[in-house]
């Protein structure tokens, strides 16, 4: 029992104890229950437990209706792991979600990407085993929020710890970065038309780079296959420019970005390349068939020639 869903049948068998519970409940943040922190190479690690406090019986218990949230940052280059040890928390809601009392993992800043969320407790060892979450990012914030019921427990004690980023990864968070910046050029760009032009040009890019990230998933350093060499392809990843003087260039070397760390970093070869697949839908179909080393380059190629061509107009220089 590892993950907030595998507590469904435990909450349920507890719901007769706990006839208070109820869905409709809200958190309120307490924006003073923060605290951060910053690994580097001289200070590796730091702890933090949930503040805990004699109950009527004497048992140490979290408190209802409140939101902590702890920060950490660490080097350029590096990333955050966090570990659990004694966690013991309000067990997931009638569904099996963690929506009552829950740790939220994200990745960056509150309000990012969440990355995990743990609840629950093992009534016969008082705690459970959590997984490790592993940040892709320079900071890591640990959300722990309790709703206002007065279903409290022990709490637990989260680890953070510096590590190393692959290279995979790193050269995805410089696509990442310069997607956004350059989301961000195609939005101001149009700042002398309606608002309605800007978003339209700015959720194009955004639907653009939506094909391609499935290929961050589906990468690592060592591809497990050998690929042929694609034309046009080196074999190293380039980095992304951070130069957008030229906005017209940058959109192309954001292009070539992709395509050479698909070179570098993702090997597709081995996928079922057949017809059909049993139980899978036309989407599933489609979606398996871009992921296909000869339709990814051939779109990343198209994609290219859109993003440049003077239809799109989307920088000043176009305009």
């Amino acid at each position: 029992m590892k993950l907030a869903w595998s507590f469904a049948a435990l909450a349920s068998a507890r719901l007769g104890d706990e006839t208070a519970l109820s869905e409709d409940r809200i958190w309120t943040a307490d924006v003073t229950d923060y605290q951060a922190f910053t690994l580097d190479a001289d200070n590796p690690t730091a702890s933090w437990s949930v503040p805990v406090f004699p109950d009527a019986s004497g048992y140490d218990r979290y408190l209802p209706n409140k939101y902590y949230r702890i920060y950490v940052t660490v080097p350029e280059k590096k990333s955050i792991s966090v570990s659990f040890a004694n966690f013991d928390v309000e067990e997931a809601d009638v569904n099996g979600e963690c929506n009552l009392d829950a740790a939220i993992i994200i990745n960056g800043p509150d309000g990012n990407a969440e990355l995990a969320r743990y609840c629950g407790n093992d009534p016969k060892s008082n705690s459970i085993e959590v997984e490790p979450v592993f940040g892709t990012r320079e900071d890591m914030t640990l959300v722990f929020k309790t709703n206002e019921n007065t279903v409290v427990h022990r709490g637990f004690t989260a680890t953070f710890t510096l590590i190393d980023l692959p290279e995979n990864v790193l050269a995805w968070n410089m696509i990442n970065n310069a997607f956004e910046n350059l989301k961000t050029e195609v939005f101001n760009g149009h700042g002398h038309r309606q608002d309605h032009i800007q978003n339209k040009k700015s959720a194009h890019m955004q639907k653009i780079m939506e094909r391609f990230v499935w290929m961050k998933d589906h990468s690592s350093v060592d591809p497990p296959c050998t690929k042929k060499a694609m034309p046009g392809t080196g074999d190293d990843f380039m980095q992304p420019t951070t130069d957008f003087s030229d906005p017209c260039a940058a959109l192309g070397n954001f292009v070539d970005s992709i395509r050479t760390f698909h070179y570098a970093y993702v090997c597709m070869d081995g996928i079922s390349l057949a017809d059909k697949v049993p139980g899978e839908t036309k989407k599933e179909r489609r979606a398996r068939k871009m992921k296909r080393p000869s339709v990814a380059v051939k779109m990343l190629h198209r994609q290219k020639k859109f993003l440049t061509d003077k239809k799109f107009h989307a920088m000043g220089c176009l305009l």
